[in-house]
């Protein structure tokens, strides 16, 4: 095996998808048959990725950077001890403390943009280390 070869196989293996692409899967998330979406820069894991799982009023936003970790976003609800349900499909349910959870499209679109555009977590919201 080459050098050219095994450098090629390091490559993304999907190419990055368009701003509209990303907002319509954000916005088909459903909490049942589309529940999660998943993406990273360029089209490769290696650097990280974000994920945004639930449904419309519940979306849950976790990061992974190489090198740094996991985090979750971290909302307002600072001390809440309710459970929101994100997942509920069939004999499967997932719920989450709902400090977690945000509930506004808008600015889980505004996260996952920044996180498009330059491959790191938006520094104007709360993430806390999972």
């Amino acid at each position: 095996m080459t050098f050219r070869h095994l450098v090629s196989l390091q490559r993304a293996r999907f190419p990055t998808p368009t701003w509209a692409e990303v907002v319509a899967s954000v916005c088909a998330l459903n909490g049942a048959e589309r529940p999660l979406f998943t993406f990273a820069p360029d089209g490769g894991f290696g650097e990280g990725h974000l994920s945004v799982q639930g449904r419309p009023g519940a979306y849950l936003l976790t990061g992974y950077l190489t090198g740094h970790g996991r985090f979750r976003y971290r909302g307002p609800h600072r001390e809440s001890s309710e459970e929101v349900e994100i997942y509920s499909h069939e004999l499967l349910h997932d719920s989450v403390d709902e400090r977690y959870v945000c509930a506004d499209l808008t600015r889980v679109l505004g996260v996952v943009r920044h996180f498009w555009e330059h491959g790191e977590l938006h520094p104007a919201v709360s993430w806390e280390t999972a």
